[in-house]
């Protein structure tokens, strides 16, 4: 800086411009950054949470979502941004969009109080209908995902689901969601 206030004429005038472009990048890196911080406190999210899911979070844990299917579906959202990456972010805010529809919104919610209530006493009719109305909730919404052009191939990651689902699901849970799985790949 010594230095600079003792150049005069163009060279001056040059490192003037270079600090004045410095500075007004280091300002939008911190605007956007105060905005995003505004975003996550007006939806009361997490700072772990994509700024662009974070309503949908909101939204179904306003839904009548228990305190522990909301905090699996938080981690799931969570591990599904970050395998998406910034470019599949787009194709996960439009399933969210999908799911969060109010007209569809209390049909999922219903189904995932339902998947919870999954355990060792569910009979084998019992799941059976279970999986039924899962599917027929889902399939529509898996069509239309299906149909929608996405590079997103997440294929090779169904193994941190599955280790994930594991740690937190009971075992009937489990294999319904082995069910449903078989049976939406059916959809494809």
């Amino acid at each position: 800086m010594p230095a600079l206030l003792d150049e005069t004429g163009d060279q001056a005038i040059g490192l003037l411009d270079r600090l004045d472009q410095e500075l007004a990048a280091q300002i939008d890196r911190l605007t956007t950054q105060r905005d995003l911080i505004a975003r996550l406190r007006e939806q009361k999210a997490a700072p772990d949470i994509p700024p662009e899911l974070a309503r949908f979070l909101t939204t179904f844990a306003a839904g009548g979502l228990s305190p522990a299917m909301a905090r699996i579906d938080r981690d799931q959202t969570v591990l599904l941004a970050h395998l998406v990456g910034a470019d599949g972010m787009p194709y996960l805010v439009g399933y969210y969009e999908r799911i969060s529809d109010p007209g569809l919104l209390p049909a999922i919610t219903t189904v995932i109080a339902q998947f919870e209530s999954l355990g060792p006493h569910t009979g084998d009719d019992e799941l059976d209908r279970f999986v039924d109305k899962f599917v027929a909730t889902f399939a529509p919404i898996v069509r239309e995902l299906n149909e929608t052009e996405s590079d997103i191939d997440l294929t090779g990651v169904a193994g941190l689901f599955t280790e994930h689902t594991t740690d937190v699901l009971n075992s009937t849970q489990q294999h319904a969601l082995d069910l449903i799985g078989a049976r939406l790949n059916d959809i494809n």
